[in-house]
C-alpha cells in the first residue's frame, strides 16, 4: 500500500464504552463481537475522524453533546481522546491527538 493513506493504529481513551484501547489496523478489518462489545462505538470514532478538521461539532451535537461521548466509568472528570498513527508510506508514521474534551 505504498503511497496510500492508511491508519495503522487507533487509540481510544474515555470514549463511549472504551476506558482505554489500542487497536492495530490492517488494510482490511472485520468487526465481530457480541452485542454491547463496542463495535458501533468504534465506528463512531471513525465518524468523528471523518468530520475533521472542518466540522467536528456537528456530529457531536447530533450525538447529544460532549457528555454523550465520555466513558461512564469511575473517572469523574474524564477527557475523551481519539488518537491515530497514520502513514502515507510504510516508512513514515505520525501520531496525532485529534480530539480532547473536558466535562
Amino acid at each position: 500500500m505504498t503511497g496510500k493513506k492508511l491508519i495503522q493504529k487507533l487509540t481510544l481513551q474515555n470514549f463511549l464504552s472504551y476506558s482505554r484501547a489500542e487497536i492495530e489496523l490492517q488494510p482490511l478489518n472485520v468487526l465481530i463481537g457480541p452485542n454491547g462489545s463496542g463495535k458501533s462505538n468504534l465506528i463512531e470514532a471513525f465518524s468523528l475522524l471523518k468530520a475533521l478538521p472542518t466540522n467536528l461539532l456537528l456530529p457531536i451535537r447530533k450525538g447529544g453533546g460532549v457528555n454523550e461521548f465520555l466513558w461512564k466509568g469511575e473517572n469523574k472528570n474524564p477527557t475523551a481522546q481519539i488518537g491515530i498513527i497514520k502513514s502515507f508510506s510504510r516508512k513514515a508514521a505520525k501520531t496525532l491527538k485529534i480530539f480532547g474534551v473536558l466535562r
